[in-house]
């Protein structure tokens, strides 16, 4: 990655986790930083979505997709337990971000703002996929529902944060640029 490109992943996955951090805790209050909660993965996926969302809006696809494989490989390790079945969430997830983080580049050559309005329930589909796979072991047909509808309301909670705060940064940045060249003109 060239040193130029280093700045502008940094401002858009910083202030994509912090918009995705400030719609969590607007959602959950302190649940967000409560590890036994499901809100909690605002947090941890959060970073994930963030960093995909980032490398994706820069044109890093390789990156986003090692990112993605990463995380998979993070979950089979994390959790031997469940072995596969962890990591393939993890795939899903990963690799349905990177997904989404096309749909949002292709959308971003036609739309200034208001981007982050799709890539919310798209994330929540990705995190509804995942659901059966990250629920495998605990499956209750009774709740099964309910639990599924959380999964994607995370989701949701995570696309739109993340990805309002990438457009907030892909905003900043073309004024910045604007004002240097017109410094320079």
């Amino acid at each position: 990655m060239s040193r130029s490109v280093i700045p502008q992943v940094g401002a858009r996955f910083g202030t994509g986790l912090a918009a995705c951090l400030g719609a969590g805790y607007l959602a959950f209050r302190g649940a967000l930083f409560r590890a036994d909660t499901e809100a909690f993965q605002v947090l941890t996926l959060g970073i994930l979505a963030a960093a995909i969302l980032a490398l994706g809006r820069t044109g890093r696809w390789w990156h986003a997709m090692a990112v993605a494989t990463g995380y998979g490989i993070f979950r089979l390790g994390w959790s031997a337990s469940e072995g596969w079945v962890s990591s393939s969430a993890g795939l899903v997830l990963g690799f349905g971000l990177v997904a989404v983080a096309l749909i949002f580049e292709l959308l971003g050559r036609k739309m200034l703002f208001g981007k982050f309005l799709v890539v919310g329930p798209l994330v929540g589909g990705v995190f509804l996929a995942a659901a059966p796979l990250e629920g495998f072991r605990d499956f209750a047909l009774a709740d099964a529902a309910a639990q599924y509808m959380r999964f994607a309301f995370v989701g949701l909670i995570i696309g739109d944060g993340v990805g309002l705060g990438v457009e907030v940064a892909d905003l900043l940045l073309a004024e910045g640029r604007d004002a240097v060249r017109g410094e320079a003109g």
